[in-house]
């Protein structure tokens, strides 16, 4: 049996088709998919539960909140030490840990 997939406002959508109207699949998809929106037609036994970017994004979240609690405690423990040097150090490593998430949520994002 063939289904038609795509996905919309990060939310994959599986269609089953009813072929008893007398519509092809292609046809179907045409005038049921939400205009500009691209999908693809398989056989059902190869969809796979592939993660939408809504779950990829929460998992990036997720990994990356951690690291960033972690840099936030210490830099109110180096605030409250007057250390400096400290506090420039996870400046910069904040910097770098937000460039690395914004890179990688872009690429979830774009596909």
């Amino acid at each position: 049996m063939q289904v038609i997939t795509y996905e919309i406002e990060g939310k994959k959508v599986i269609m089953v088709p009813n072929l008893d109207c007398g519509l092809t699949v292609e046809e179907i998809a045409e005038k049921d998919v939400p205009t500009g929106v691209e999908y693809t037609i398989m056989e059902s036994d190869e969809v796979q539960a592939e993660e939408t970017t809504d779950q990829k994004l929460s998992a990036l979240d997720a990994e990356y909140q951690t690291q960033f609690d972690a840099l936030i405690q210490a830099l109110g423990a180096a605030t409250l030490a007057s250390d400096t040097d400290l506090i420039a150090d996870l400046q910069a490593e904040y910097a770098t840990l937000k460039a690395e998430y914004t890179t990688a949520r872009s690429v979830i994002d774009n596909g």
